[in-house]
């Protein structure tokens, strides 16, 4: 019987082989030619159009997550399947009947649930996606080019809202990022959401400021990933703190990323104050934090991944101190009917543990 379980698992290995071979061999044929997975009988209704194309985006999302660790190869050939598929004139056969409705519809299943991965530090290789998710905002934006006097027809819904708002997340969260790429890139995205915004404002007497109240600081921040000094992360992270003093509005997509960040500056201060004991007796809470150190250190030893939290630690205080105020503001104005803009400076007092407090804190 001993025997068996080697041949068992080089069967089982042999069959997960042949399964990636053949998923890599299909989304490649995706790449060569993306309007024959989008082909349809004749007389097929938009609606099962519109299905078979989720359900075929949603497919790919899926092999972009899950293949990360196991096959680098079949990730990157699945990112670039789903940057091929939103290429304008491809997105026009997504549903030919409904092209703008489909595309906001599946664009944003798209978005929201990569950016939910990327907030949850679930994809390892981070900086690649960062890169691919800003090519995909370019190709929306080019879409949305050719298509502006209807830009904003399917934009309202709820899962549109709920896309945009986790995309202003992951760009404001990467900002505190040890990678000065990823930084870099975050910061220029801030600027597709502007021409998003300009888009969708043009044929519809909005000003952009209704759809991107920020959108004055937001262009600044992807203007200064152009021309800001990238000597050192420290550096680089002073001069992001400068920026981020200057955002006036919350909104959803800032609140949650000070918030997300703020439970993780819990758990890495939890992490780093137990340190020493950490490896042999650890909380819920730092167990959590090591499996998220695992998947974003894993070819690190030790003493790196003990500085490089440290790092992140410093930065995320930084993070959490230039947003305190607008944080602050939000809170006690959560009931008010429309954003007023607050001031960039220190907070005025609250009660401990508030985000005021908390700023002040660790701005000292």
């Amino acid at each position: 019987s001993r025997g068996m379980i080697p041949r068992m698992r080089e069967k089982t290995d042999g069959d997960l082989s042949a399964k990636y071979s053949l998923l890599l061999g299909m989304v490649r044929l995706i790449n060569d030619d993306p309007i024959l997975m989008l082909h349809n009988p004749p007389g097929r209704c938009g609606r099962e159009v519109q299905q078979s194309t989720l359900e075929l985006m949603n497919g790919l999302v899926d092999i972009l997550h899950f293949s990360s660790v196991v096959c680098p190869d079949l990730m990157q050939e699945s990112m670039q399947a789903l940057l091929t598929l939103h290429q304008p004139h491809i997105i026009e056969l997504w549903n030919p009947a409904e092209p703008m409705v489909c595309f906001w519809d599946i664009s944003s299943h798209v978005l929201y649930t990569v950016s939910q991965k990327l907030i949850q530090r679930q994809i390892a290789n981070y900086g690649d996606v960062l890169r691919w998710l800003k090519d995909i905002l370019i190709c929306r934006n080019a879409f949305l080019e050719k298509h502006k006097e209807l830009a904003n027809v399917g934009s309202n819904e709820n899962l549109c809202r709920q896309a945009l708002i986790k995309l202003e997340m992951v760009f404001f969260m990467y900002l505190w990022s040890l990678d000065i790429e990823a930084v870099l890139t975050a910061m220029s995205c801030f600027g597709l959401l502007c021409q998003e915004a300009e888009l969708r404002s043009l044929y519809e007497d909005l000003n952009p400021l209704t759809l991107m109240p920020n959108y004055d600081i937001y262009l600044e921040i992807a203007h200064s990933s152009h021309t800001i000094l990238t000597t050192g992360r420290a550096h680089l992270q002073k001069q992001i703190m400068c920026l981020l003093r200057k955002v006036l509005y919350p909104t959803p997509g800032n609140i949650q990323a000070w918030e997300e960040t703020f439970m993780n500056w819990k758990s890495a201060t939890n992490y780093l104050v137990a340190y020493p004991k950490v490896k042999s007796d650890e909380s819920a809470d730092s167990s959590a934090y090591k499996s998220v150190l695992k998947r974003r250190h894993s070819h690190q030893n030790s003493e790196h991944e003990l500085e490089d939290t440290l790092n992140e630690w410093v930065n995320q205080t930084g993070f959490l101190a230039a947003l305190g105020s607008v944080t602050l503001h939000y809170a006690l104005r959560s009931q008010a009917a429309a954003p007023t803009p607050v001031s960039g400076g220190a907070a005025s007092a609250a009660p401990a543990g508030s985000p005021a407090n908390l700023a002040g804190s660790t701005a000292a």
